[in-house]
C-alpha cells in the first residue's frame, strides 16, 4: 500500500469496521495511521504543520459521511452510525 489512495482506503476501512455508536476522534486517527504506516505517511508529507496524509484521512471521513456511515458531533469528532 502506498500513496494517497492507500491511506485513504485504509482509514475508510477502519471507520467501516468500528461498531455503531463509536466515537471517532480525528487527531487519534491521525496518530494511529501515522504509527501503523510511518513510511507512507512520511512520503506523503508536505509541510511539518500540515502533512498531506492528514488530508487523505479527512477525505476518508468525508467518504464515510457521504455513505452515511458517520455523523458530525463536534469539531474533530465524529460518530459511527
Amino acid at each position: 500500500m502506498a500513496g494517497k489512495s492507500g491511506l485513504r482506503y485504509f482509514a475508510l476501512l477502519a471507520i467501516e469496521q468500528m461498531p455503531s455508536g463509536a466515537k471517532i476522534v480525528v487527531s487519534k486517527l491521525y496518530k494511529d495511521v501515522g504509527r501503523i504506516f510511518p513510511e507512507q505517511c512520511s512520503s506523503r508529507g508536505d509541510l511539518p504543520s500540515e502533512p498531506k496524509f492528514e488530508n487523505d484521512i479527512r477525505w476518508a471521513i468525508r467518504d464515510a459521511k457521504d455513505r452515511g456511515l458517520v455523523k458530525h458531533v463536534k469539531r474533530g469528532e465524529w460518530q459511527r452510525v
